[in-house]
């Protein structure tokens, strides 16, 4: 049977027990218990991040081996030590494994439309996208199943399903608010509450307001510009 908890919840837990005092103290063990608790959780993302670093600056250009295929195989190598050495629980390898592929399927969309490319060549891809890619939003899922289960996070009143997708429907406006502005680079988008210069081209109006709207500023029954 797998074991419910890595190797870092006991020594986790001997540090939260630990009695530093009062004082300034308690602020400052405090302070770096919170900061080694934070870099636990950012394991997998930070060494990604120092893979990506070091190949880019000093991987051989003559090397047999492509450096994204690198990538992805030392990837898969830091994920497979992870577990083996249990400093990462089996349902945290599926909470990445959830992230993984859905990057890489954002990471299809984004190519196919031109938001970027990978121009370097790989054996180990999937169309235009290199598999390392999908670790990279890998790393952001290592560390949300991490850091909510070393700090026990709970919630109160969590919005329902519905209120779930009404947030995903209010981040709807926000992709489609982007593909605008991609679509018109001279342009930015914003409500009619902003400065509109006097080539702005007005769009039709919103029928409802997304429910993110502090974050889109975008209000209903008002035109939206795009402002040169």
């Amino acid at each position: 049977m797998n074991p419910p908890h890595s190797r870092f919840a006991s020594f986790r837990q001997r540090l939260e027990a630990f009695d530093p005092g009062t004082g300034w103290r308690l602020w400052l063990y405090e302070f770096l218990l919170f900061g080694f608790k934070q870099a636990w959780a950012c394991l997998f993302g930070a060494l990604l991040l120092g893979l990506l670093l070091a190949t880019h600056f000093f991987y051989p250009s003559d090397a047999p081996l492509h450096r994204y295929d690198f990538l992805t195989l030392a990837a898969i190598a830091i994920q497979v030590g992870m577990l083996a050495f249990r400093l990462e629980t089996w349902d945290e390898a599926k909470v990445i494994l959830i992230f993984h592929v859905v990057g890489t399927v954002m990471e299809l969309f984004k190519t196919a439309v031109g938001s970027w490319d990978y121009p370097e060549a790989s054996v180990l891809h999937i169309g235009a996208v290199p598999l390392f890619s999908g670790f990279m939003y890998a790393s952001v899922g290592s560390y949300i199943a991490r850091v909510w289960r070393i700090f026990d996070f709970r919630f109160t009143h969590y919005p329902s399903l519905l209120g779930d997708m009404g947030s995903g429907r209010g981040n709807l406006h926000q992709f489609l608010r982007a593909s605008l502005a991609a679509r018109h680079p001279h342009f930015t988008v914003c409500s009619d509450d902003c400065h509109v210069l006097a080539n702005a081209r007005v769009l039709p109006q919103l029928a409802e307001p997304p429910v993110d709207v502090l974050v889109g500023r975008v209000r209903a029954r008002r035109p939206v510009h795009m402002v040169r």
